[in-house]
This record gives structure tokens, sequence and C-alpha cells, in this order.
């Protein structure tokens, strides 16, 4: 696991190597902040880095959304 720090300390993202059966790539949780220990996950993406199922340039620089908070609302245990 890797937190890679961003320009705004209030919005934290944490990067994750991943591996499956049909390709490898980056999965990304993008986070705010309202306050020192306020935090929730605003959003998730994949970055995918090489697969056999797709063309390279159906993927390269592209990123797969996984969750929206602002698309698809809290998520069900937040306290929010």
């Amino acid at each position: 696991m890797e937190k890679e720090e961003t320009s705004n300390d209030k919005e934290p993202v944490i990067k994750f190597a991943v591996r499956g059966t049909l390709g490898n790539g980056l999965f990304y949780i993008k986070t705010k902040c309202d306050s020192e220990n306020d935090c929730y996950i605003n959003r998730c993406e994949l970055a995918i880095k090489e697969t056999p199922v797709l063309k390279p340039e159906e993927y390269e620089d592209k990123f797969l959304v996984i969750y929206d908070r602002q698309r698809q609302g809290p998520i069900h245990n937040e306290k929010n």
C-alpha cells in the first residue's frame, strides 16, 4: 500500500497496486476531510496498466470510476 500525497491535505489519495487473472493496475481511493477527524471516501477509480482483454488505447490514460459520492451518495454505513 502506498499513500500518495496531494497538494491539498484535505483530499488525501490512497493508491493500491492490484492484480487479477486478466491484468493489473492501480486502485485509487480519493478522500475528503471536513476536519481533522471527519473524513470520507469521495471517489474510487481503477487505472488498468495491462490486460489481454482490451486494446491499449481503450485503457491507457483512462480511469474506470468504481464509486463517486456525488453520483451515488454516501456509502451505506457512513455516518453522514
